[in-house]
């Protein structure tokens, strides 16, 4: 197990890669034994957890669907098979040898337990000698690229047919056509 000043200068050195890697944090905090570092990356918050008796870290981006999302796909999803393909779909969506997922399920009227959000999870060793801003930076865009296939996928379940409506509509008024 790595002393005190190992982990703290880990600890800096992780802040650091964050910024040579053009993002930002936006907090870091210590909960029980758990270094947490809440990092930016366009409109989502990407995690940095060190609990503080392992030499790795998990980098996790996580999703919940809003309330009306939610009550979409709720209402979209009638019976246990429905709900079995939908959820071996979002596995499919969201499934890759390097990284890890959590769903996150609430029980809806019909007594289904329907999934409502998920966290994506990398690990990443930086106590290792090879250990660079090249590896830091493959295991933050992992997790962002299979959590936005997973979004991707339960948006395309829970999108209104209004919302769609107005989605064909920009696509077809873009002053640049539908190619640019």
């Amino acid at each position: 197990m790595p002393s005190q000043d190992e982990i703290n200068e880990m600890h800096a050195r992780i802040i650091k890669l964050v910024s040579e890697s053009g993002r930002r944090y936006e907090n870091e905090k210590a909960v029980d034994d758990v270094w947490i570092l809440n990092i930016k990356q366009g409109r989502s918050i990407i995690n940095i957890l060190h609990h503080l008796n392992k030499t790795f870290i998990l980098i996790r981006f996580r999703f919940d669907l809003n309330e009306n999302d939610k009550k979409l796909l709720k209402s979209s999803l009638n019976n246990a098979t429905e709900l079995s393909d939908f959820e071996y779909d979002l596995r499919t969506a969201i499934t890759s040898q390097d990284i890890n997922y959590l769903i996150r399920r609430e029980k809806c009227a019909r007594d289904l337990d329907i999934p409502v959000g998920f966290d994506i999870i990398s690990r990443a060793f930086p106590f290792e000698e090879e250990f660079n801003i090249d590896k830091f930076d493959k295991a933050i865009q992992n997790v962002i690229n299979f959590g936005v296939l997973g979004i991707s996928f339960l948006k395309t379940k829970v999108i209104s047919s209004k919302e769609l409506a107005e989605m064909l509509e920009s696509m077809s008024t873009s002053p640049l056509g539908m190619y640019g």
